[in-house]
């Protein structure tokens, strides 16, 4: 079940690239874990509490900030 659930879901992901770019693709990271949780919480009965919410936070601003484009001074460049 894990290798087939792995090839379809990489064979879904490698077509978002190919058909939406990178960037809009990486966006699955957004929607993923809030679906899994929820899958969790409605199937699994998972307890959800402020520790939840705020790892998912977290989480979500993490890859918010992976996914946002770079400005500024860029890594090796000394300020001037």
């Amino acid at each position: 079940m894990v290798i087939g659930g792995s090839l379809i879901a990489f064979s879904i992901f490698l077509w978002l690239v190919r058909d939406w770019g990178a960037f809009r693709a990486g966006l699955y990271a957004f929607v993923s874990p809030v679906i899994a949780v929820t899958i969790g919480i409605l199937y699994a009965h998972e307890p959800f509490g402020w520790a939840e919410a705020s790892g998912m936070g977290i989480m979500l601003a993490a890859a918010a900030l992976a996914l946002a484009e770079q400005s500024g001074v860029q890594v090796g460049q000394a300020a001037s």
